[in-house]
């Protein structure tokens, strides 16, 4: 089994531009990768995503980047 960090977060007090450049930085864009795809996480639905706990620093410094708050849960999922 491998351990995972569900991560729920809440954008509702940022601007709208900051909203989707927000999604553009953690998700990507047409050609450039977001940080999920670069430590392949995965987007779950609207505020929840699933990433490799080894991973969480990087996660950690994009939400504290962008001064969002956020939870983080322990998870494991098998292979």
């Amino acid at each position: 089994m491998r351990e995972y960090l569900l991560v729920t977060y809440n954008l509702k007090k940022q601007s709208k531009s900051n909203k989707v450049r927000f999604s553009y930085a953690l998700l990507g864009r047409t050609k450039k990768e977001g940080v999920l795809r670069k430590i392949k996480g995965k987007y779950l639905g609207k505020g929840v995503i699933l990433i490799p706990s080894k991973f969480n620093k990087e996660v950690k410094e994009l939400f504290d980047f962008w001064k969002i708050k956020f939870n983080a849960e322990k998870v494991y999922k098998s292979a």
